[in-house]
């Protein structure tokens, strides 16, 4: 529910001998190959000097507790949920993120939240959550230069629905659908002073799906093998994001988080 719980669930675990860990990366990994391309394609150097990124997902009506899952009314109410979107896809988004562009550290210059209002907004339970957020940030890793990063996530809008992943360097660009690994992973460059595009080929599909991920990373970990397993540090990292992210909405005060190396 806040900062001082979770470091009180890594100090016991700690004590345990035991290990903290967060689902979110079941986005990682070999079953979405379209993520594990990108990363690629921004490790290769083909993109030249990485300055900005869009990471943009907007449903139209998607919201926990009403759309989706409604008989979970609880996703409505923070003082049971600890909030809304943020706290649903939020651990997803950063993860994704951090996966592809490792910073060590990231700024929140700047965050919203909001609560678009529908006639099916339930009257008879506590609804008090937000279902669209944005933030400006700013991922940093010594001896790079800093990527500026337009960050937004939306259950409910009323704009247009939006699900966009773009990486722009110097030399490139990488274009893709960060949660529908049906659609392309597009490369942008450039030949003769002409826009080149490219098709990506991710590879095939491994066995496991985006729900056994989460279990073939712990798993991978706890037996000492490679795994993107986020856990300990660096999960709690990722939940002091979300965390700042509603403490910058709320004060309009920048915040800054450390990341802990994978």
């Amino acid at each position: 529910m806040n900062v001082d719980e979770a470091e009180e669930m890594e100090r016991l675990a700690a004590e345990r001998g035991l290990l903290l860990g967060c689902c979110a990366v079941r986005h990682k990994g070999k079953g979405m190959l379209h993520n594990e391309a990108v990363k690629r394609a921004v490790q290769s150097g083909v993109l030249g000097e990485i300055y900005h990124a869009t990471f943009v997902n907007k449903w139209e009506r998607s919201r926990a507790g009403i759309e989706y899952q409604p008989q979970s009314r609880w996703f409505l109410e923070r003082a049971r949920s600890g909030g809304g979107i943020a706290m649903d896809w939020g651990p997803y988004d950063i993860s994704t993120l951090v996966d592809v562009l490792s910073p060590s550290s990231i700024d929140i210059a700047a965050a919203w939240t909001a609560k678009p209002e529908t006639a099916a907004d339930p009257t008879d339970v506590v609804y008090d959550v937000e279902h669209h957020i944005g933030a400006f940030l700013s991922f940093r890793r010594n001896g790079a230069r800093a990527v500026a990063v337009h960050y937004e996530r939306g259950t409910c809008t009323h704009g247009q629905e939006t699900f966009l992943g773009e990486i722009e360097g110097t030399r490139g660009a990488v274009h893709w659908t960060p949660y529908d690994s049906r659609q392309p992973v597009v490369l942008r460059t450039d030949r003769d002073g002409k826009v080149v595009e490219e098709v990506v080929d991710p590879g095939p599909r491994g066995p496991f799906t985006v729900m056994d991920l989460p279990l073939v990373h712990f798993y991978n970990r706890i037996r000492g093998l490679p795994s993107l397993a986020n856990v300990n540090g660096r999960a709690l990292d990722h939940y002091r994001f979300i965390r700042s992210l509603y403490d910058c909405a709320e004060t309009g005060e920048r915040r800054t988080i450390g990341i802990e190396e994978a």
